[in-house]
């Protein structure tokens, strides 16, 4: 039986060359999926002469076929290879989970949609924005390749604007390359803190902002799960995961809500919230089996109570509190809303200038 790279061949060789044939054969080799066929498929997407239009880019477009064996060529070539805006308009698609069309990406005739038969998966689309972030992370490190990273993008956001389209696929990696649920600049901060100045009645109004804006509970959150329900018995106001695959059990309290009483004692909403805290903890040891089923890799989670301001507290209740964490030793960490706007501060003065670094010769004294 025929083999594609010989029937692709004999078919380059006729003139005029049989384009569309070309196109049904690598398609009925996609349905297949026979992985001796992909290298036919990169060395075509590869072309850069006169069938640039016409055959790489269906070649590209069917590459995907192959699962993430064709995915990972189609990711090369966005970046390092010929028809970069044809490449990273392919993977923007894939990774919303759609099949790709001639209004997706560049230079697909539109008669050759009828080629496009593969699936995408959940599970592939997410893979695909994942490998896409990975590579941006290794290429901002390497100044030849940060270039060329930067530039390919750029060349989505120069394409005909009337495609809306390609215009959504320049700002997918736009916000894949600044992540917008990390963005955190003077506006955000003053905003926050202009809320909390506003001394807002319901402790709602301060969660949907933090939910909208998780980067101000934890800079290192990478899942945040809102009204988390504990089986039949809780529901959290929030389950953080952060990089570390360390997990947090947070209540959140009012900004307006006392921590002491007059008399030095925790106050009746902060005592309520350490023993609801205290509850999901048990709850997740008694039924760890179940709760990892939720939540991956869960064990002896930490808890943090968010409540009141600083400002409200004496130069002695600030101690007080102080020393009341320190006697948790970090089991479950009472914080105000001032802590969190201020931690955001620090860290976006990171984000502006390096830290500051110190070498041995500059600690000496004299």
């Amino acid at each position: 039986m025929e083999n594609l790279k010989s029937k692709i061949n004999k078919l380059l060789s006729e003139r005029p060359i049989p384009v569309e044939q070309i196109v049904e054969a690598l398609s009925f080799a996609s349905i297949k999926g026979d992985k001796t066929d992909l290298f036919v498929l990169k060395k075509l997407a590869e072309l850069h002469d006169v069938f640039d239009q016409y055959l790489a880019i269906p070649a590209l477009v069917l590459l995907p076929a192959w699962g993430l064996d064709g995915i990972e060529i189609v990711i090369k070539q966005a970046f390092k290879g010929p028809h970069k805006s044809a490449a990273l308009s392919l993977l923007a698609c894939l990774s919303k989970g759609k099949i790709p069309t001639s209004q997706d990406v560049l230079f697909l005739n539109p008669e050759y949609e009828k080629f496009i038969k593969y699936n995408i998966s959940e599970s592939i689309a997410t893979t695909v924005t994942q490998k896409i972030r990975s590579y941006f992370l290794e290429s901002l490190d390497d100044p030849f390749d940060k270039s060329s990273l930067i530039w390919s993008i750029s060349t989505l956001g120069i394409l005909p604007e009337s495609n809306e389209n390609r215009t959504n696929y320049f700002n997918f990696y736009v916000d894949l390359l600044i992540d917008s649920h990390f963005l955190l600049n003077e506006t955000k901060i003053s905003e926050f803190e202009t809320l909390l100045n506003s001394s807002p009645e319901k402790e709602e109004v301060l969660q949907k902002y933090l939910t909208d804006n998780s980067i101000f509970i934890d800079p290192f959150i990478i899942e945040l799960r809102s009204k988390h329900e504990l089986g039949d018995d809780f529901i959290t106001d929030y389950v953080l995961r952060r990089i570390n695959n360390e997990y947090i059990l947070i209540e959140i309290e009012n900004s307006t809500d006392t921590i002491f009483t007059k008399d030095g004692q925790l106050s009746a909403d902060l005592s309520k919230a350490i023993s609801q805290v205290r509850d999901f903890q048990a709850w997740i040891s008694d039924n760890i089996a179940y709760a990892q089923k939720k939540l991956p890799g869960i064990r002896r989670p930490s808890g943090l109570v968010i409540i009141g301001r600083n400002i409200n507290l004496s130069e002695i209740e600030v101690k007080r509190l102080d020393e009341e964490n320190y006697s948790r030793r970090g089991h479950i960490k009472i914080v105000t809303y001032d802590d969190l706007l201020n931690q955001a501060k620090v860290v976006h003065q990171n984000m502006i200038s390096k830290p500051i670094v110190l070498k041995s010769r500059d600690q000496k004294t004299i």
